[in-house]
């Protein structure tokens, strides 16, 4: 089965209707109309009782046709086998059920509308032999055997609808079928020729390019044999030179030869130099191995040296904190001390002033107290007065009296 036509890309409900073909559905609406005007002429220009009837079925019919073209055709082959049985299956249901109608039993009563089979079976029988020509490959098609099956379905069909009778209709499926094998094999005739030719012109195109190939080898091989030519001839020319470099070089082997001679001579001599440098060397390398170790030494100490001398330098910085406390709680003291200074001597002024207060105080309590008692005598004076005025008007007021009574 070729499963890439089964497997069409998905298109939307837009792009199936813009694929559909508009300028034959125009025809066949075109068609129609002719034929609702000839039925509304033939009933003396009224829609009663055909032409309305007739535009009914063609709606249905329309709407159908469209709804048909927009399932998918993968539908279709799926579902074709079915079709073909169901619709076989109603054709052997008309020998038994089906009733007679325009002279012939071809009709299946359905309650709420009559059905022929026969014409179920057209679209039925196509789609079940395209399905099965389908499935097979074009070597299995030009197969005598492989046609046994597909005739059967045209043919038990046919019987039947023969049966009741209908010899136009059963006509119509055999045509059909016949048409359907016709293109069938024609197509698969000439797909088979167009690959034998396919192949044959694939073989001759291979064929020249094997011969251009060919062609550019050998010419390829004619230019390296043309290199190689000069190839040789420069390698000649190289290999004298070489023969002169190489007489050249036999005697620059002699020089080099007494050359290593006097070179072996010095190298004797070098070697001596080198045992006794070695010697110092190992000299040198006790005596670095002293001094590395004193170094240890001095490092070890110096880092030592270099921590006590840290902790010194951190022992001066709490020293000199604590100076600078010290020194600040001086610089208080001080100021504290001036000011107790500052407050004595005004103590001092103060005790001068209240002793000189004191003396002006003692004066005046002295002369106060001398006014006193110059007071106190003239008291006492004016107290005899007293006394001596209020004796006398106590006389003076016994006489009164004395002289009154």
């Amino acid at each position: 089965m070729r499963e890439d036509s089964l497997n069409p890309p998905e298109f939307t409900i837009g792009q199936k209707l813009r694929n559909i073909h508009w300028f034959f559905v125009f025809l066949i609406c075109l068609i129609a109309a002719i034929g609702i005007a000839m039925l509304y002429s033939a009933a003396n220009g009224s829609f009663q009782p055909w032409a309305s009837r007739q535009l009914v079925r063609f709606g249905v019919g329309f709407i159908s046709m469209i709804a048909v073209s927009l399932i998918d055709v993968r539908i279709w082959l799926r579902f074709a086998y079915v079709l073909y049985g169901l619709s076989l299956i109603l054709l052997a249901l008309v020998e038994f059920m089906g009733f007679v109608g325009m002279g012939a039993q071809r009709w299946l009563d359905l309650g709420y509308f009559n059905l022929q089979p026969s014409e179920l079976m057209k679209i039925a029988m196509v789609l079940a032999l395209a399905r099965y020509f389908h499935s097979l490959t074009m070597e299995a098609v030009a197969r005598p055997t492989r046609l046994v099956i597909p005739l059967m379905m045209v043919f038990a069909p046919a019987a039947l609808v023969l049966r009741q009778p209908d010899l136009g209709t059963a006509l119509m499926l055999i045509m059909a079928g016949g048409a359907l094998f016709f293109v069938d094999l024609s197509i698969a005739r000439f797909l088979r020729q167009e690959g034998v030719e396919r192949s044959k012109r694939e073989a001759l195109e291979a064929l020249l390019r094997d011969v251009a190939g060919m062609e550019d080898e050998i010419a390829k091989w004619s230019t390296e044999e043309r290199r190689q030519n000069k190839l040789i001839a420069v390698l000649s020319a190289q290999r004298e030179m070489k023969a002169r470099e190489a007489t050249r070089a036999q005697a620059a082997e002699k020089e080099t030869r007494e050359a290593v001679k006097v070179k072996e001579l010095v190298i004797v001599d070098l070697s001596k130099k080198c045992n006794e440098v070695s010697n110092r060397l190992k000299e040198f390398s006790a005596l670095y191995d002293v001094v590395k170790n004193e170094r240890n030494k001095y490092v070890n100490l110096i880092q030592a040296s270099s921590q006590a001398l840290a902790e010194m330098k951190e022992k001066i910085k709490i020293l000199l904190n604590e100076v600078e406390i010290l020194r600040n709680e001086s610089l208080q003291k001080d100021m504290a001390l001036q000011k107790e200074r500052l407050g004595h001597g005004n103590s001092f002024y103060a005790r001068d002033q209240l002793r000189v207060e004191q003396n002006r105080n003692i004066t005046l309590e002295k002369e106060s107290k001398g006014k006193v008692d110059q007071l106190v005598a003239e008291i006492d004076n004016l107290n005899a007065l007293i006394n001596g005025v209020e004796q006398e008007m106590l006389r003076l007021k016994k006489k009164m009296n004395l002289m009154l009574f």
